[in-house]
């Protein structure tokens, strides 16, 4: 997959770059600054005076101009090979910022080449804040940071990059927009030997440079303290002073279930958790820690649960920390659960919403946390969305409950004929209310393979049309968002917050399986579509935040067949012909899934 957070086209220029003074000149690069070639352009070319350059930029990336690769590539290696002549200079720094800026317009457009386009936005602004002594270089340091969270969705590198800059820069209104930035990730903060390092030389190995090793910091399921971190990354809002931090999540049930297979933390709201293994040591048996710097207890629950089977107890006891560095200093109470065990014992670590709950597995083998790719299919769930007193959307006599029930029933009969031995199970086989997490739930308890909820589309507007799969990711289209929040029924700011916890917490390996499912279910459900509507618009493989699909365990994805805001989808949906289209290509999709798996 690309770059989670997409659609910010154009990074904005602090205000401190305008026209500078005379330029001050410095000594040639530094040490291991980039020398990777671009593209030429003659020395002897008059190319102007600054204010052009940044006048032409601003024409190129403007909502109005035509942009296309070539045409922003040419402009990329004309400013990144004047900007090398001008090292060292107030002029070089303006003109790097100018090319970074380019470069992630050009990562916007190429999708699968952004990789490349944002390495390249890196290392301009990276050579851009080389001499923290000219206008301008805290700036690129400050758009360095954003870079790491807004385009490559790495929030740790953007705290470090964020802290760096704290340290090589004097007081001013940049180095609070750093501070502040820190303090809405303050959940990636990285361990304390890493910052040392940065506080001991913050020069060594280059402004941009990370932490050597791996990040030791046992990072879960991380969620900004100050605010959510998903929208934040998304809308490039820079406020000068730290937000106020949210209330305290309040823990306000333990559950131990299945003999001590399964342990449910119940919490009001969303909040973040560290997770930690610790093996035996003296009388303290290998146990589990889990670590949320901002939530409390209930007040009349107990301090200790007693565990059964391989949970020995579960300890809930008071911690603080102490706050973020740069940020406003705060001492907030919070919480260490600790999950001692009988023996050594893996374990699954996962999060169902609405109220929200951590959940942890437990199953026979050495301690650690399971993160495996998923394995032969031999279970399938189908998962008719809505039903009850929730019909879902509703145009011209039709509902989706039962219009979903129905494709589910046909791909059912399909996969059964296909695919003899598999278990092909519905969460619901008639018109009843499940919650979301239920349906789930039923897919994780009956050990499912694949998990395919089945939905029909709806929208204000009657020319919206198509088909299209979802999986479960982070996303910043906030039309997105908002059709996720009307499904999920909640809001677009309670959904957001959520999107934190999955920016990192979702198993790659189930992400990346996911993605395939769910390629293979769109291209041969819109071809068999197409035998009966044409014209049916492919809306292909998209990211977005459905509670239906939250803690899922296995592959999973989200199905919307068609329209039925649309008056000729909505005909179509109410003949038996054109389901039964639609079912043959959701059961060919996950027949082929499953014989690749």
């Amino acid at each position: 997959m690309g770059p989670r957070f997409v659609g910010l086209m154009v990074l904005a220029l602090a205000s401190s770059c305008g026209v500078p003074a005379p330029a001050t000149v410095d000594a040639g690069p530094p040490p291991g600054a980039p020398t990777r070639p671009t593209a030429p352009s003659p020395a002897t070319r008059d190319e102007g005076p600054i204010d052009g350059v940044v006048a032409e930029t601003e024409r190129a990336l403007s909502p109005e101009a035509s942009r296309t690769d070539p045409a922003l590539d040419e402009l990329f290696h004309r400013l990144a090979a004047r900007a090398a002549r001008e090292h060292g200079t107030v002029d070089g720094v303006r003109i790097r910022a100018l090319a970074a800026r380019v470069a992630l317009a050009r990562a916007d457009l190429e999708g699968a080449a952004a990789s490349t386009r944002i390495a390249e936005a890196r290392e301009q602004l990276t050579a851009a804040a080389s001499r923290n002594t000219l206008e301008g270089a805290c700036e690129a340091s400050l758009e360095l940071a954003r870079l790491e969270a807004r385009h490559a969705s790495d929030f740790r590198a953007a705290y470090v990059a964020a802290y760096r800059l704290r340290r090589r820069f004097p007081p001013g209104p940049c180095v609070t927009s750093a501070e502040w930035m820190m303090s809405v990730l303050s959940a990636f903060r990285p361990v304390d030997a890493v910052l040392a390092a940065i506080d001991e030389n913050p020069e060594r190995g280059g402004v941009d440079a990370g932490p050597d090793g791996p990040d030791a910091s046992g990072l879960t399921a991380p969620v900004g303290s100050a605010m959510d971190v998903a929208s934040w990354a998304a809308s490039g809002a820079s406020p000068t002073v730290p937000a106020r931090p949210q209330a305290p999540a309040r823990l306000e049930q333990v559950l131990v279930l299945g003999e001590g297979s399964r342990i449910v933390l119940a919490f009001d709201r969303v909040v973040l958790f560290e997770r930690r293994d610790e093996a035996a040591s003296g009388e303290l048996p290998p146990r589990v820690s889990l670590t949320l710097p901002n939530a409390r207890k209930r007040g009349d629950l107990p301090d200790v649960f007693p565990g059964r089977g391989p949970v020995h107890r579960i300890r809930v006891m008071p911690t603080e920390s102490e706050g973020i560095p740069g940020a406003r200093p705060t001492r907030e109470r919070g919480l260490r659960i600790v999950v001692d065990l009988v023996t050594p014992t893996r374990y699954q670590v996962f999060f169902l919403t609405n109220p929200f709950r951590i959940v942890l597995d437990f199953r026979p083998g050495a301690l650690s946390a399971t993160d495996s790719a998923p394995t032969r299919v031999r279970t399938i769930v189908l998962d008719p969305g809505h039903g009850g007193e929730q019909p879902g959307a509703s145009y011209g006599g039709l509902r989706e409950a039962d219009i979903a029930l129905d494709v589910a029933h046909r791909v059912r009969a399909l996969l059964l004929r296909r695919l003899p031995g598999m278990r092909v199970l519905l969460t619901r086989a008639d018109d009843r209310y499940l919650t979301l997490e239920e349906r789930t739930a039923f897919a994780n308890g009956i050990g499912a393979d694949v998990f395919a909820s089945i939905h029909v589309n709806g929208a204000s507007d009657p020319g919206a049309s198509g088909a299209g799969v979802f999986v479960l990711d982070t996303t910043a289209d906030r039309a997105l968002l908002a059709f996720a929040a009307r499904e999920n029924g909640t809001s677009i700011d309670e959904l957001s917050n959520l999107q934190v916890l999955l920016a990192h917490a979702h198993r790659q390996g189930q992400s990346v399986a996911s993605m395939q499912l769910a390629t293979s279910i769109q291209s041969s459900m819109v071809a068999s579509a197409r035998r009966i509507h044409t014209e049916i618009v492919d809306r292909g493989v998209r990211q977005a935040v459905f509670y239906v699909l939250v803690g899922a365990s296995m592959p999973a994805v989200l199905v919307e067949v068609s329209f039925l805001s649309n008056p000729l989808e909505q005909r179509l949906l109410g003949t038996v012909g054109y389901r039964q289209a639609l079912a043959e290509g959701i059961a060919e999709g996950l027949v082929r899934y499953a014989r690749a798996h």
